[in-house]
C-alpha cells in the first residue's frame, strides 16, 4: 500500500563517484538519505489513512471503541458525547501525527526543518 516510487527518483539527481564507493556503501550514506524525507512523508500520510480505517472498524464491526461511542452518541442524539468523541478522535490523530514528526525531525536530522514534510 506505500508508494515509494515517486521518491526513490529524487535519489537519482545525486551525482556519485561509483568507482570509489561499493554498492551497499552508495545505498546507506547516498541513496538511502536522499529517499527517506519522502518516505517519512507518505508515512505520516498512510498513519492518517490508517487512523481513519481504524475508527471505521469500529463504527461497523466492533462493539467498543471511539467508533462505536460516537454511534451511541449518535443514537441517543447525545450531542456532548459525540463532540467529546470527535474531539478526542482529533487529538489522538493530532498527538500521532506530532510523533512521528518529532520521531523525523530527530532521526533525519540533516534535512532542514519543513523539507519533505507536510508543513512548508
Amino acid at each position: 500500500m506505500v508508494e515509494v516510487g515517486p521518491h526513490a527518483r529524487g535519489a537519482g539527481q545525486v551525482d556519485v563517484d561509483a568507482a570509489s564507493a561499493g554498492r551497499v556503501e552508495i545505498f546507506l550514506q547516498v541513496i538511502l538519505p536522499a529517499i527517506l524525507p519522502g518516505l517519512f512523508l507518505i508515512l505520516r500520510l498512510n498513519l492518517f489513512a490508517a487512523w481513519m480505517i481504524v475508527l471505521i472498524a469500529e463504527l461497523v464491526g466492533v462493539g467498543s471503541g471511539l467508533g462505536q461511542v460516537v454511534m451511541v452518541a449518535r443514537n441517543t442524539f447525545n450531542s456532548q458525547l459525540a463532540f467529546f468523541t470527535m474531539t478526542v478522535i482529533g487529538l489522538t490523530g493530532f498527538a500521532l501525527d506530532t510523533g512521528l514528526r518529532e520521531v523525523q525531525r530527530r532521526l533525519l536530522y540533516w534535512v532542514p526543518q519543513g523539507k519533505g514534510t507536510l508543513l512548508r
